[in-house]
């Protein structure tokens, strides 16, 4: 569907900026999709998806062709500010799931910390946080 208009849910804003998220460098990883996919099966917001994968891919499809500030916009709209928040740190670990963040990713999670209205100080610390839980060693 290419001209979707329907309010999103707020747990498919959040998969849809995380999916924004492994597409920000152009290059979809498997690390970042299968992160993805652990998430919504871990999350409580998603106990009633079944099947992660097709969940993802249903959406893929539903909003494949749309402009990509749309679907942030939209998704946007669609969360509270303290959902925008939970959407940041999801995005920001799936970016971080291959163990570092492009240039193009840096400037799509500074869009998200822009258009979401997060704090800076906020956007940092979930960083830090996000980079301790990724150590290797």
């Amino acid at each position: 569907m290419t001209n979707n208009t329907r309010k999103l849910l707020p747990e498919e804003a959040i998969a849809l900026i995380c999916m924004c998220a492994i597409q920000a460098d152009t290059r979809i990883r498997s690390t970042e999709l299968k992160k993805l996919t652990y998430m919504i099966a871990l999350s409580p917001l998603y106990r009633h998806i079944k099947d992660p994968v097709e969940y993802i891919s249903s959406l893929n499809r539903e909003f494949s062709g749309q402009e990509v500030e749309k679907i942030i916009n939209d998704a946007i709209d669609a969360l509270s500010p303290s959902l925008c928040e939970t959407a940041y740190a999801w995005a920001y670990e799936i970016v971080m799931s291959d163990l570092g963040v492009s240039q193009d990713e840096h400037v799509y999670l500074n869009l998200l910390v822009k258009k979401m209205g997060i704090n800076g100080n906020l956007a940092g610390k979930i960083g830090v946080v996000i980079a301790i839980l990724n150590r290797k060693g």
